[in-house]
């Protein structure tokens, strides 16, 4: 079974150029999300990603490894679920 890397961390651009205040990174694919349920073990990571302006950064996320994640949205409120 596939498993997913999760990266989330607060998105800084919120809510000024955002209205979405959790970045969630699945795969190296970015989301904005309103809400995050993590229900398996997470941990804390330091990692180096590509900023707004395309320049190499640190950052801090919280990271897990996942079975699953559900996207879904509720009254303009959009969650994500990892498992």
């Amino acid at each position: 079974m596939k498993k997913f890397e999760i990266k989330i961390r607060h998105n800084s651009n919120y809510p000024l150029l955002s209205d979405k205040e959790w970045r969630v990174i699945v795969d190296n694919i970015e989301h904005f999300v309103d809400v995050v349920e993590i229900l398996c073990k997470s941990w804390t990571t330091k990692d180096l990603v590509k900023n707004d302006d395309g320049k190499m950064v640190e950052r801090y996320h919280v990271s897990c490894t996942a079975k699953n994640v559900l996207f879904s949205t509720k009254k303009n409120i959009s969650a994500v679920t990892i498992k």
